[in-house]
Order: C-alpha cells, then structure tokens, then sequence
C-alpha cells in the first residue's frame, strides 16, 4: 500500500481555472523574485504537473483559532516582530530516511513571507503555492524546472496545531496528512513520523513525513510540517535529501 498524498488529501489541492502548465512559470517567478534572494525561473513545465490554485506568497502566519499555548500573539515568525522572512538555521542535520544535502551541493533556498521556517531544495527546483483542504494548513508543490523527465515532486504544508497539542491530538493530525488506514506509520522521536514506500501503485518511490515544532524556542509543540515525495526508485536519494532537510530545519 502507498501513501495517498497525491490521490486524496493532496488531492484536495484545488485547481485553478486555468492550466497549471500556464500558471507555474508566472507564479513561481513571483514567489522567487519576491525573496531578497533572486534568480530568474526557467521555461513553464509540462502540464502533467499537478494542477494548483495559484495563490500568492503568504504573507503572515495562519491564526489560531483557538489561541494554543506557545503561539505567536502578534502575528509573527517564531515570536519575532512584523512578517519577517525565514532564514536557514545552523542546524546538525537530521536524517528521516537515506541522504542529507552535504556541503557545497547545488542548492536553492525556499523561503517565504509568513513561513514558519525556510528550507533547501535542489539548485534546478522551483515551488507554487497551492491550496490544501486542511484546517488552517498552507502549502507548496516543488518540482524539478530543468528537467521534465526527473518525475520527482515535492508537496509540502504546515498547519498550526490547535489548543494543546498533545501526543493524541498530534497523532490524530499526523493521521490526517497520512491518510493510509491499515499502516502504520514510523516514529523517529516524539514529534517525528513517516511512511515509506518502495513501490507505489504507479511504480515510484514514495516518502511522506508529518512533524511538529514549538513556534518559539523552548515552547511546547505548535506548527506542524506535513511533506510528501516521490520518485523513480533509482533517484530516490534526491528526494530523501529534501525531506532530511525539511525534518533539520522545521525547528524554532
């Protein structure tokens, strides 16, 4: 059995009116030159892409509801003032499943207005913003721009945890994401869980990971970071490299 991020929850990404081959080249050369960072995107994909609403970079973190314990109250990042962009952080990196990013790599920085943390991708990847139809949740889908033939993808979201986010309501979240009855899921620390799937129904490597992170340093967990790959199988170490790098740096 697969993980059905793509098929069901991911799924739920609503498509714009127009087509997502037309919409990615003019929103991701939005989303890029909107970052202090700058480079010019390359050619449009192909339309087999997954269809999203575009939607421009977000530009303050979601509210909650509820008003859980260890939120912002000012609508910042990590407790700082005003919708600051996210930097990378100085962190040992942390392995989920197969390779991290080692120094010197070819990589290009995601980073936007109103994210909880910003990461790494490969240096030919570019991101749209989609639409996901959880509760509060904001997400990304990343895909190789110079390479058509790669058929790697990224989707990404993160989500405030409402109230207390306690161990059931963190697993009944992490549930939610996975959404795959019948497996379960592997725990790598107390906030950390995946699926892994060698050979999904459509022949490729699949990778998914739900995590949970304070939204100031020290305070219990708050943001949680949802991440779905695939891959063919022979390159699958291209996309645990993202999802290493996602688990490393989804911290307060």
């Amino acid at each position: 059995m697969q993980p059905s991020r793509p098929s069901r929850v991911w799924g739920r990404l609503v498509a714009a009116g127009l087509a997502a081959s037309v919409l990615f080249a003019a929103v991701v050369g939005y989303l890029l030159l909107s970052s202090p960072a700058r480079r010019t995107p390359v050619a449009a994909p192909p339309a087999s892409r997954p269809a999203v609403s575009a939607t421009p970079a977000p530009t303050s973190t979601p509210s909650d509801p509820a008003g859980g314990p260890g939120a912002p109250t000012d609508g910042s990042i990590a407790g700082n003032t005003g919708p600051l962009e996210p930097v990378l952080k100085a962190m040992r990196p942390v392995r989920v499943v197969g390779p991290v990013f080692s120094a010197g790599e070819s990589t290009f920085t995601m980073s936007y207005m109103g994210w909880p943390f910003a990461w790494r991708v490969p240096g030919t990847w570019g991101c749209m913003g989609g639409t996901v139809s959880l509760p509060h949740a904001k997400g990304f889908v990343c895909v190789d721009e110079s390479n058509s033939n790669a058929h790697q993808r990224l989707h990404i979201m993160f989500r405030p945890c409402p109230r207390v986010c306690t161990v059931a309501r963190q697993r009944g979240m992490a549930a939610e994401w996975f959404e795959t009855p019948g497996r379960r899921p592997v725990v790598t620390d107390a906030t950390t869980s995946y699926l892994e799937t060698m050979h999904n129904a459509n022949g490729k490597y699949a990778l998914s990971l739900s995590h949970f992170f304070p939204a100031v340093h020290g305070g219990p967990p708050y943001w949680q970071v949802g991440a779905y790959v695939d891959s063919p199988p022979a390159t699958r170490s291209t996309v645990q490299k993202i999802i290493n790098e996602v688990r490393t740096q989804a911290t307060a």
